[in-house]
């Protein structure tokens, strides 16, 4: 019992109070948010007690009215509430009062709580039951069959450039032993659809799911985006902190009404308390304990409720989690078998590009051959027609049955080889400056093998 404070006769103060302060929390319906229509609300009491005359104040903070409603409701009726004659039953008044608080912070949680699992239970119920499809494997499927490209580079000529070109089969001889040259591709080519096994054939039976979970999922279905979402695992964590919240309320409300019980409970056994206020509120104080038992009782429920809920919450968001591994790791397996098709695409590709480039290269040798063989012999017919027109003629001795010139052959060799290798030193000239012309455009403006 506290000491003797200030006494004040005038204003019913005797100097010996009781005092209480504290705060309890629940949980209120809110219906301005449709989506979520609940709000965690809290209510803050101080509550002073004159053992002596019995009066009494009180100062209640809330955000709302309810509490003094509820107070104000009690208090018209003919109850232990609106009793204040003697000291024991405005003692008696206070204990329902308290009660009023008590059992307003024991209300609405199992609804609450109900409300959070069948949220839980709408974002991931489908995560049970959803057929997970195995790991694509890196392997080349069976489906797919090499193919053998056509044997030479000649045999890639389309039917109407061989009609256009007209090459005569003798030259088609020599280049017969190119086409003994063959090569495969390593990558797969889908020939044809692969054929249904007996398997495949027969539908795979839906999974058994408990009642009213609605039909069995399938990943193709348009909801896959949706279960395997990181929104998803967003409102699992939102939930998950709404059931961390609910736990910590409770258990404060917990605590709270056991010292609010101790507290009341320490008067009534002390020495100094009067006796009229214990054995006129011996029946109101019983009954005070009681409910105060059955709130603690309910609230202890719905803290092993809110327990389970949150191993139910941690548990769905490590399977949300598992499955967006698993979503994420069949990706990267994807990318990897396309990216191994495609680089086995590629090597194929550059082998028959290298194969290409070398029936190109003896092309270019073969054409180098030709022009240098047309060039040696060019200047020479060019000069043997000229001089076998009547531009210019010798006259040969009629006595000799040899007709030789050895005047026309030196003419001829003088204006031959003069011209033959003017026509070199041209092709020469044309060919470097080409190169170089090449080497400029290759190597930004500066020809391979300059230094500066």
């Amino acid at each position: 019992m506290p000491g003797r404070g200030l006494n004040i006769p005038e204003l019913g103060r005797s100097g010996r109070e009781l005092r209480i302060c504290y705060s309890l929390k629940s949980v209120e319906p809110y219906q301005q948010k449709p989506e979520w229509p609940w709000s965690v609300r809290q209510a803050a009491l101080y509550h002073s007690f004159d053992i002596e005359t019995g009066k009494a104040c009180w100062m209640v903070v809330k955000g709302s009215n309810l509490i003094r409603d509820r107070i104000q409701s009690a208090t018209q009726g003919t109850s232990e509430l609106s009793s204040f004659e003697t000291t024991a039953s405005s003692f008696a008044s206070a204990l329902a009062t308290h009660l009023v608080l008590c059992d307003w912070c024991d209300e609405d949680w199992r609804w609450y709580l109900t409300f959070l699992e069948k949220r839980l239970q709408d974002l991931t119920r489908r995560a049970l039951v959803v057929d997970v499809p195995q790991a694509p494997s890196i392997a080349e499927p069976d489906s797919y069959q090499r193919i053998e490209p056509q044997d030479s580079f000649s045999r890639t000529l389309s039917g109407i450039t061989k009609r256009t070109l007209s090459v005569p089969r003798r030259l088609l001889t020599s280049g017969s032993k190119a086409k003994k040259m063959k090569f495969k591709h390593s990558f797969p080519q889908p020939l044809s659809l692969p054929e249904p096994s007996a398997d495949d054939e027969q539908p795979r039976l839906p999974p058994v799911l408990p009642p009213g979970m609605g039909g069995p999922y399938s990943p193709s279905s348009a909801n896959t985006d949706k279960i395997f979402a990181v929104s998803t695992l967003q409102a699992v964590q939102a939930i998950e902190e709404k059931a961390n919240e609910v736990f910590l309320n409770l258990e404060s409300n917990i605590k709270i009404v056991t010292s609010i019980r101790n507290h009341y409970d320490t008067i009534i056994k002390s020495q100094d308390c009067p006796l009229d206020i214990v054995s006129g509120s011996k029946a109101a104080y019983a009954h005070f304990q009681k409910r105060i038992d059955n709130i603690l009782g309910d609230l202890e429920i719905q803290l092993t409720s809110a327990k389970v809920l949150l191993r139910l919450v941690q548990n769905r968001e490590s399977l949300i989690s598992g499955l967006l591994n698993l979503r994420n790791i069949g990706a990267s397996k994807e990318l990897a078998k396309k990216s191994q098709f495609s680089s086995k695409k590629m090597e194929a590709m550059t082998e028959a590009m290298h194969h290409i480039a070398v029936k190109t290269k003896q092309e270019t040798v073969s054409m180098r051959v030709i022009t240098l063989v047309t060039l040696f012999f060019l200047p020479g017919t060019f000069i043997s027609t000229v001089m076998s027109t009547d531009i210019i003629q010798f006259q040969s001795p009629e006595e000799s049955g040899k007709i030789f010139q050895l005047e026309a052959l030196k003419l001829y060799l003088a204006i031959t080889i003069p011209m033959m290798l003017i026509v070199f030193a041209a092709w020469a000239i044309v060919y470097r400056y080409v190169n170089r012309k090449q080497d400029l455009e290759e190597f930004g403006g500066r020809p391979s093998g300059w230094n500066v």
